[in-house]
């Protein structure tokens, strides 16, 4: 049951714990990364919360999905505003937070 408000809160009415609950649908029952990855775009389309960040953050979703994949890299660093941040910007956030 609280899985189902979780999907329904919007991102403004997100809480720690709900960000926690998130995580797990989307690493739940997944045995590797691409599992991970395939898994994503789903749990992003059913949740109003990460729905409302793709719509909002063209970098969020490759920004998890870089995180899901593990890709890590070196820091290179991404002087944008958070609204400003390209799609290939994204990517580059979630190399670094893998290694961070």
């Amino acid at each position: 049951i609280s899985i189902f408000f979780q999907r329904v809160v919007s991102l403004d009415a997100l809480k720690q714990e709900d960000g926690k609950a998130l995580a797990h649908e989307i690493i739940c029952d997944a045995k590797s990364p691409k599992q991970r990855l395939e898994r994503l775009p789903e749990v992003m389309k059913r949740n109003n919360a990460l729905a409302e960040l793709k719509a909002k953050y063209e970098c969020f979703e490759p920004m998890m999905r870089r995180f899901l994949n593990g890709s890590l890299a070196l820091r290179r660093p991404v002087e944008t505003k958070l609204v400003c941040v390209s799609e290939k910007e994204g990517k580059q956030l979630g190399k670094n937070g893998v290694a961070a």
